[in-house]
């Protein structure tokens, strides 16, 4: 009962912040490009199309132009259903239903309202044929509810509703899916049509236009199609668990990997050869005039013509967020889809040459590039608008897993699970320890945070033993375990030696603080989402976190008590990364403010 009240306490803290002592201030905003999409659904007339963009739904023609943005959710937008009339668009993010009117590009209900705390998250929101919708929520026991957008009234159709379902576009139809079985049901009065199918697993769902005919896949190499007049029937395919999407009642679409296959409905016989996108489409969206939304998961979304894959297009739509960002002096960067840019007006590309730039180091106004071609991996350190050679790698047996700064900008810290590596960056001198060397026995390094000298390494194993070594001479200082249950996820260490350790427990996030040498941590502190980030200001006197959950931003609290200073506004999405300037003024945090566009946000910070 203690834990569940100070998790009240902390979330209504979060929600309703009281004056704080400092302020944490959007100063500039940065914009990219080819966000990724989630989800489409085409309007029954076929001349617009909704898709979900990261934590947006973009308003779009056939060819892909943007006609409008419908905003609200910090999290990704999933699950899109649009009213028959075409008046209405909704879509589930972080638990939630949301409903935007079109016209105007209004939200008008958000389901379940904010203040019902306890309600149970949504799975989904499909319209009907009077514009109500279906609504599913996550729990094997929660009936099925119908909700009405404009007043928000809900009924309870159902004591138990299904696993999933999906309608069609007239809303007349819904292809319900229960555990083993799918039918068709008509959504008035929820009565069956026609015979139902079983399946073993099941992955992706469709309805014909007018909603006569549905078809699952999931089983390998297998569809099956239903029909309110026979029963189902399986059709076999080249493809192992694609997409699928009726084109009309006579044509069943399939796509995986960018090979898009074409069955006969009535026979089950290909159409045509495998046609081939060069894209990688693992999802269609299809409209009644053959025009295709392909999707990919973390990629834009593309557009083709049925008969054409081989021309798809990605759609550029801007970002909500970045993949990681760095400073370098004052220069803000940023990594996306694994390439860097030098962010500004216009943002300029930074030349990598074959290398992808999959991940940025940045601390204190210093910001390094892992770079990643043929020939393996490559440090190089972004000065003056370019990549410069930075130090050598050490020859590690597997793949990266650790590439991180000190708090000053100092010291690069990378590791593999078996060696790590402590780079001096102005020396160019590199020490290495290995598990081996730390009598780790079977446990892999996983976590782990260099201070500002470099005198001291705060570790976490993958055993859940946590660790202090010296950072010249290997030799462990001190050693915990942490508690049964715990996951650790974050770790940063100030240049006196307190330890910022992000945890994960009973489905909570906690951030634990540490003063030097201590074994047990002075401040717990509880969130009710999740923390992404978390990084020591240069002199070690502040703690930037990156959080998303009830609160969608950046908190900064005071080292040395663990009280919260200052917030930014409501941020877009999560992660994206987080790091100070070297004066330890300035937050870079690789996400937009919520509601505008943006990707990449510099907060000026003031205690």
């Amino acid at each position: 009962m203690k834990r569940v009240s100070s998790w009240l306490a902390l979330s209504l803290a979060l929600a309703l912040p009281s004056a704080l002592a400092g302020s944490l201030t959007v100063t500039q905003s940065y914009a990219l490009n080819d966000a990724a999409a989630q989800d489409a659904a085409w309007f029954r007339d076929g001349r617009r199309v909704a898709i979900a963009v990261e934590n947006t739904v973009i308003i779009a023609d056939p060819a892909g132009k943007a006609l409008m943005t419908l905003r609200g959710p910090t999290e990704p937008v999933r699950r899109l259903s649009v009213s028959p009339d075409g008046t209405l668009v909704a879509g589930r993010s972080d638990g939630v239903l949301y409903v935007w009117r079109v016209a105007g590009g209004t939200l008008v209900r958000r389901w379940p309202p904010a203040a019902e705390t306890q309600a149970l998250p949504v799975v989904r929101g499909a319209f009907r044929a009077d514009n109500s919708l279906l609504v599913l929520q996550n729990e094997q026991d929660a009936p099925l509810l119908a909700l009405n957008a404009t007043t928000g009234v809900t009924t309870s159709l159902a004591d138990v509703g299904p696993e999933d379902l999906i309608t069609s576009a007239d809303g007349k139809t819904a292809l319900i899916v229960d555990y083993g079985k799918a039918f068709l049901v008509d959504t008035a009065t929820l009565s069956r049509k026609g015979p139902a199918a079983t399946y073993t697993k099941i992955s992706n769902a469709a309805l014909s236009p007018d909603g006569s005919l549905g078809a699952i896949a999931g089983d390998s190499g297998k569809v099956q199609v239903l029909s309110a007049a026979a029963p189902a029937r399986t059709l076999a395919t080249s493809l192992k668990d694609p997409g699928i999407a009726f084109l009309n009642n006579a044509t069943l679409l399939l796509m995986e990997g960018g090979s898009l296959e074409q069955l006969a409905v009535s026979t089950g016989q290909k159409i045509g050869g495998l046609l081939k996108s060069p894209l990688g489409e693992d999802a269609v969206n299809v409209s009644a005039n053959g025009a295709v939304i392909g999707l990919s998961d973390d990629y834009p979304p593309s557009l083709f013509a049925v008969t054409r894959p081989a021309g798809s297009t990605f759609l550029r739509f801007p970002a909500s967020k970045a993949q990681g960002v760095g400073l370098a002096g004052a220069q803000a960067a940023a990594v996306q889809f694994d390439e860097g840019f030098l962010l500004g007006n216009p943002n300029r590309p930074l030349d990598s040459g074959d290398a992808s730039v999959p991940v940025l180091a940045s601390a204190a106004g210093v910001t390094v590039a892992l770079l990643k071609g043929d020939g393996g991996y490559q440090v190089e350190v972004v000065q003056a608008g370019k990549l410069v050679p930075g130090p050598q790698l050490s020859d590690f047996a597997e793949n990266l897993q650790l590439f991180q700064l000190s708090s000053d900008g100092r010291f690069l810290l990378t590791h593999d699970g078996f060696t790590l590596a402590l780079t001096d960056l102005a020396r160019q001198t590199t020490v290495t320890h290995s598990a081996d060397d730390l009598d780790l026995g079977d446990a892999l390094l996983d976590l782990a945070a260099v201070s500002g000298n470099g005198t001291q390494i705060a570790l976490v194993t993958s055993d859940g033993s946590a660790l202090r070594v010296n950072g010249q001479t290997g030799q462990i200082t001190s050693s915990t375990q942490l508690p049964e249950g715990t996951e650790a996820e974050l770790l940063d260490i100030a240049p006196d030696g307190t330890i910022a350790l992000g945890v994960r427990r009973d489905d909570q996030a906690e951030v634990w603080l540490f003063k030097k040498d201590a074994q047990t941590p002075f401040k717990q502190l509880e969130f009710s989402g999740w923390v992404d980030d978390l990084r020591f200001s240069p002199n070690g006197q502040a703690l930037a976190l990156n959080v998303s959950g009830s609160y969608s931003g950046v908190i900064v609290l005071d080292t040395s008590s663990g009280a919260e200073l200052a917030r930014s506004a409501a941020l877009s999405m999560y992660d994206g990364g987080l790091t100070w300037n070297a004066g330890g003024t300035q937050l870079l945090v690789g996400r937009g403010v919520n509601g505008r566009p943006g990707s990449v946000t510099l907060l000026n910070f003031k205690r």
